[in-house]
């Protein structure tokens, strides 16, 4: 503008695209403008209504959310199978390749307490406290090797927990490893302490710090939402990082691994264990408590995704969220008026084809 030019409106928008796997952090965006003034430019220019646009605005439901991220496992663990012959209850894989999976007698159904739906609580006491997947369902031999693992390469695991239980005896969340545990993956606990280890494929467990204190692991009662992300792709071809995530935010992360004590992944065990360190019908150092919504995913989850689950999450155990849309407002109470004097006599339930449960 020159001096006598009247004053201008001017709309300016930058795609950021290609620079957002810059961005590491999921808390906040700096834009900085900077402007040069001089030869004929003004000295003052006035900024107003900055928009950052893209994506829908509102989480989606958490199953949408996770499958957004196209696991290659999902146990959503919402069945209520009885315990068979065989000595497991089949448990349904919801990631689409329907691998095989089960869960043994130690671990009981619990009905609309999980996540966003029913989930699993593991009792602890005895070789029983399991769950397992597969490729195939296994044959239960000593089998192990690298075509058992779930992913090639770098891989990210995620679950949902909640005890209050302190006498777990190191328990383990879960592991893909025979009884050689310098070998990853897997997560447990470290009783002494209640902070978290990992297996971290390079001479035994990573114990995670943030700061110069150990990461705890909750044990009040309450959900919490773990991801560990193992990047075998990372530096030399003997490193591989590893990151801890805790309730959506970052927490710790290691590089492990050189030309002494390369870092591996595997070689695995035919089956992933839930609940516990397993040799085939054996589980111990057992975990105790809920467990939910397990996933494996293919390649690194990014902090924004790890958060966006999170935050699906606590919306799905926010009970009055009844439409999903991670919001308790109108709509939620629109779906449950319209619903309320839907059979209200139990004494009909199961008799009347139009009568469904409202208690």
């Amino acid at each position: 503008w020159w001096e006598t030019a009247g004053a201008r409106t001017q709309t300016l928008s930058v795609n950021y695209a290609d620079f957002r796997k810059l961005i590491t952090t999921t808390d906040y965006i700096e834009i900085v403008f900077t402007l040069n003034t001089g030869g004929g430019a003004p000295a003052d220019v006035y900024f107003d209504n900055a928009q950052v646009l893209g994506g829908t605005g509102a989480l989606r439901g958490y199953e949408a959310e996770v499958m957004a991220d196209n696991p290659v496992l999902y146990l959503r663990l919402e069945e209520n199978n009885q315990i068979g012959g065989a000595g497991y209850a089949a448990l349904a894989d919801s990631s689409g390749n329907g691998y095989w999976a089960g869960c043994r007698a130690d671990t009981e159904f619990r009905a609309n307490e999980g996540i966003s739906g029913s989930c699993r609580y593991l009792r602890g006491t005895s070789s029983n406290n399991a769950i397992a997947a597969a490729k195939v369902n296994p044959n239960y031999s000593n089998a192990i090797g690298d075509q058992y693992a779930f992913v090639d390469g770098d891989i990210t695991f995620e679950f949902w927990f909640k005890t209050d239980a302190n006498d777990m005896n190191y328990g383990i969340f879960f592991q893909q490893i025979l009884a050689d545990q310098t070998k990853a993956p897997g997560v447990g606990i470290n009783t002494e302490e209640d902070t978290f280890r990992v297996l971290n494929g390079a001479g035994g467990w990573w114990y995670p710090y943030d700061g110069p204190n150990p990461v705890a692991v909750p044990l009040d009662g309450q959900w919490h939402h773990v991801v560990v992300t193992y990047q075998e792709s990372y530096g030399t071809a003997n490193q591989m990082a590893i990151q801890l995530y805790l309730d959506g935010e970052f927490r710790s992360s290691t590089v492990v691994g050189d030309e002494t004590t390369p870092a591996r992944l595997g070689p695995e065990m035919t089956h992933i264990c839930i609940g516990g360190l397993n040799n085939y019908g054996y589980t111990y150092n057992n975990y105790k408590g809920f467990i939910d919504e397990f996933a494996i995913y293919a390649g690194i989850l990014s902090g924004d995704r790890v958060k966006a689950h999170y935050g699906a999450g606590l919306c799905a155990v926010s009970r009055g969220d009844i439409t999903g849309d991670c919001r308790v407002d109108m709509a939620d109470f629109a779906e449950l008026a319209a619903t309320w004097m839907l059979c209200n006599d139990p004494a009909l339930f199961g008799s009347d084809p139009a009568c469904g449960p409202t208690w």
